[in-house]
């Protein structure tokens, strides 16, 4: 589990498989020894898809030095997602997806 502003995430993952197919935020992570340092964050209806097929892949892992991860923090109703979307991209710097 990873907590970001309150909100627990379930992971840190290696691999997409532990994704469900729900809606949610998720988290791309760098894992380097020392600690976890943000690359992405966003929002989908299907988590799993998203993730697994991101158009922002190439940007992740020029971005990263240690290994990607990902997070998902489960959440029903688009507008709550997006809610708890901004409210962590406003917290964290994100080298990749910036808006």
């Amino acid at each position: 589990m990873i907590n970001v502003n309150g909100y627990s995430f379930e992971g840190p993952f290696s691999t997409t498989h532990p994704l469900k197919s729900i809606s949610g935020v998720y988290l791309i992570l760098d894992q380097r020894p020392d600690d976890y340092y943000t690359v992405d964050c966003g929002e989908a209806h299907d988590v799993k898809d998203r993730v697994s097929n991101h158009d922002r892949k190439a940007c992740w892992h020029h971005r990263s030095t240690g290994r990607l991860v990902v997070a998902a923090h489960y959440v029903q109703g688009e507008l709550k997602r997006r809610a708890v979307e901004q409210a962590i991209r406003t917290s964290l710097p994100f080298p990749c997806g910036k808006r």
